[in-house]
């Protein structure tokens, strides 16, 4: 039994994105940068023991 030195297969194609994916993908990117942005203002709205809101009305 012999074998070849190289493989006989070609390299794999890159991975693409079909245009439902790429509009699915642009959509849950707009939606984690909204999450981020809000996440980030949270700790904005803590006292300086960080537990109890701020606001007055709350």
């Amino acid at each position: 039994m012999t074998r070849d030195s190289r493989a006989q297969v070609q390299p794999a194609l890159p991975t693409e994105l079909t245009a439902l994916g790429r509009r699915q993908l642009k959509v849950a990117s707009v939606a984690s940068d909204a999450v981020r942005r809000v996440e980030q203002g949270m700790p904005a709205d803590l006292d300086a023991d960080g537990q109890e809101p701020r606001c007055g009305a709350c």
